[in-house]
C-alpha cells in the first residue's frame, strides 16, 4: 500500500479557574460567595469523513463515496482509469511510530484528465478537474507540505509524452499539480533530465523539507536537493555518479530524525538531510538488496535495525551502519524470498516458487536457523502478524485461515475458507516503517465449497478471539456464475467491500459495493444493486 498519509490536528482548550477567598479573623464578616467553577468544554468532535471504495470493471474502475452515517444513497459514483487515495499521518518521533489517518481525498485520472474528490463532509464531494493536463496516465504520489495539518501539496502525475502512449517509455514525463489548481492552469514540470525520486520529511515538525532529484544533464549524473516548491537548493554531497535514490527506513537507534537508509541502484547508503543540504554516505560493508516486481526494496525496520533480503541472504543493518548476515534461506524452498512482518524477536519470511507454492519461516532478529511454521500441507502465505503470532492462509484443496506462535506452537484454526480469500483489517499505527499489525481478518462464509452469492461476511478479532457476523449478502443465484468478495480496512473505521460477479448473461465482471464495520454485528449495508 503506497499511500501518502497525514492526520487532522485535534484542538485542545484551556480553562482558567478563578476563586475568591473570604476574609479571615474574628471580625464576624461573612466571606464572599465563591465563583462557581465552569465545567470544562466538551472535547472537539472527531472530524467526520466520507469513505471511498473502488471496484474493478474491466479496463476501468468505479469509485464510490459513501457517508457511513447515512450509507444510501451514495454521495458519488463515477468511472476512473486509475486512482490514489490520500490522508494525513502523525509522527511519534520518540516511539518511532507513524499513525495513518482516515482518508481525506481521492485523486484520479479519467480520459487523460486529473480530478480530485474531497472526502470531507463540509466540502463538495463532486469531482473537480485540477490543472489543464490532458495526457495523464497515472497518479503516482501525494506530497503534502505538512503531513499532519494541511491538505496543500503536490500531486505527482505521469503523463504519456509525445507519442501519446501510457506504456512506459523514454518520452513519458512526470509533472506536479498543486492541490486545487484551476483546470486552466498548466502543471509544474522539472527541467528535462531531472526527476524527483524521494520526498524528505521532518518527523519532528511533520513538514516536507524537500526532495531528492536525479539529474542526468551532467556527466556523470548526480543527485540534488530540491525545495518543497520544486526549486534547486544544492547538490547532494557524495551524490555525484550515484543512481536514483529511494528512501528505505529512518535510521534506527533513538528517535526518528532526518537521517535514513536508502537504496541507490541495488546498494544501500545513508542519507542525512535538512532544508538546505543533504549528504550521502557509503556503508563500510556494501551489500545489494532484492526488489519486488514493482521495484520496491524487500526491507523492514524496527527501533534497533533495518532488515533486508539480499538474494537468499537475510541482512541486518544497525544504527551504526554495521552489516551482519542473519540466515541463508534454502534455494530448494523457493526462488522468491520476501519479508512479511516483524515480531518482537523475529522476522516473518515468505518463500515461494514460481508456481505459487509457499512456506512461511521465522528467523531470529539476531540470527539463527529459519524455523518453518506450520505443517507442510498446502501452499501457505502470510495474511499478517499479530503480536508474537503469524496469521496465515492455505490455498489448494485445503483452504483455511490459521494462527500460529512465532516459535511454531499453538497452531490453530480460525476458519475454513470455502469461498474467496482473507480480507485483512490492520491497526493504523505502524512501528517505524515496518508493516502494520493485523488486528482483524474478514471473510465470506458459505456452507460448502462454492462462491459467495449469499454468504455471510464474518470478522475475527485476533485479540479477543471473537467471531462476529457482519451480515449476509443478498443476491439471487439465477444468473450468477461466480461471485467473490474482497476488501481491506483499518481498525475502528468503516470499510467498503466489493462483490465481483461473473454473470451468465453479461460478458466481463459486474461489481456491487457493501459497507461494513469490522467487529460490529449486523453492520453490513448493501450500497449498489448492479448484481441481481
Amino acid at each position: 500500500m503506497n499511500k501518502s498519509r497525514a492526520r487532522v490536528w485535534a484542538l485542545c482548550g484551556a480553562v482558567l479557574f478563578v476563586s475568591a477567598c473570604g476574609g479571615g479573623g474574628d471580625s464576624g464578616a461573612s466571606s464572599a460567595p465563591s465563583t462557581p467553577t465552569p465545567p470544562p468544554p466538551p472535547p472537539p468532535a472527531q472530524e467526520e469523513l466520507l469513505v471511498a471504495g473502488f471496484g474493478f470493471n474491466g479496463p476501468t474502475e468505479t469509485l464510490v463515496v459513501v457517508d457511513p452515517a447515512q450509507p444510501t444513497p451514495l454521495r458519488l459514483s463515477t468511472l476512473v482509469d486509475q486512482h490514489l487515495e490520500v490522508s494525513h499521518l502523525t509522527f511519534d518521533t520518540t516511539g518511532r511510530r507513524i499513525t495513518l489517518g482516515s482518508s481525506t481525498a481521492v485523486y484520479y485520472v479519467r480520459n487523460g484528465r486529473l480530478f480530485q474528490v474531497s472526502l470531507r463532509k463540509n466540502q463538495s464531494n463532486q469531482p473537480r478537474q485540477i490543472s489543464s493536463v490532458a495526457d495523464a496516465c497515472s497518479v503516482d504520489d501525494w506530497h503534502p507540505f505538512s503531513y499532519s495539518t494541511g491538505d496543500d501539496g503536490w500531486v505527482e502525475v505521469t503523463t504519456s509524452g509525445a507519442d501519446g502512449s501510457c506504456f512506459p517509455g523514454p518520452d513519458n514525463r512526470k509533472v506536479f499539480v498543486r492541490r486545487g489548481t484551476p483546470a486552466t492552469d498548466l502543471p509544474t514540470s522539472l527541467p528535462d533530465g531531472v526527476r524527483i525520486t524521494s520526498a524528505l520529511p521532518d518527523p519532528a515538525s511533520a513538514a516536507l523539507l524537500g526532495f531528492i532529484a536525479y539529474d542526468t544533464r551532467a556527466v556523470p549524473s548526480k543527485l540534488a536537493l530540491y525545495s518543497p516548491t520544486l526549486t534547486h537548493v544544492s547538490d547532494v554531497v557524495g551524490g555525484t555518479g550515484r543512481l536514483p535514490l529511494e528512501l528505505l527506513s529512518f535510521r534506527p537507534g533513538g528517535p526518528l530524525t532526518t537521517s535514513a537508509y536508502a537504496k541507490s541502484g541495488s546498494s544501500v547508503v545513508r542519507l542525512d538531510w535538512s532544508a538546505s543540504s543533504a549528504t550521502l554516505s557509503s556503508l563500510s560493508m556494501p551489500f545489494s538488496i532484492t526488489v519486488d516486481i514493482d521495484g520496491n526494496a524487500e526491507c523492514l525496520s524496527d527501533d534497533a535495525a533495518m532488515y533486508c533480503v539480499s538474494g537468499f541472504l537475510l541482512r541486518r543493518l544497525d544504527a551504526a551502519g554495521t552489516v551482519s548476515t542473519l540466515a541463508t534461506m534454502a534455494n530448494t524452498d523457493g526462488s522468491s524470498v520476501t519479508l512479511r512482518g516483524l515480531t518482537a524477536g523475529h522476522l516473518v519470511v515468505q518463500q515461494s516458487t514460481d508456481t505459487s507454492s509457499g512456506q512461511v519461516f521465522a528467523v531470529p532478529k539476531l540470527g539463527g536457523t529459519p524455523l518453518a511454521l506450520a505443517p507442510a500441507f498446502g501452499q501457505k502465505y502470510v495474511v499478517g502478524v499479530h503480536g508474537n503470532e503469524v496469521v496465515y492462509s492455505t490455498l489448494g484443496s485445503s483452504r483455511v485461515i490459521r494462527r500460529i506462535g512465532i516459535d511454531g506452537s499453538n497452531d490453530r484454526l480460525i476458519t475454513i475458507l470455502n469461498s474467496g480469500y482473507p480480507m485483512p483489517v490492520s491497526n493504523p499505527t505502524v512501528p517505524s516503517v515496518s508493516v502494520g499489525t493485523l488486528d482483524t481478518v474478514m471473510w465470506c462464509d458459505v456452507p460448502s465449497a462454492g462462491h459467495c452469492t449469499n454468504g455471510t461476511i464474518r470478522s475475527y478479532d485476533l485479540q479477543s478471539g471473537t467471531t462476529t457476523a457482519l451480515g449476509t449478502l443478498s443476491h439471487s443465484s439465477a444468473d450468477i456464475f461466480s461471485l467473490y468478495v474482497s476488501g481491506w480496512g483499518f481498525s475502528g473505521r468503516p470499510t467498503v467491500l466489493t462483490a465481483s460477479a461473473a454473470l451468465m448473461s453479461t460478458p466481463g465482471f459486474v461489481t456491487d459495493f457493501y459497507l461494513a464495520h469490522p467487529g460490529t454485528a449486523n453492520s453490513l449495508v448493501r450500497l449498489t444493486t448492479n448484481i441481481p
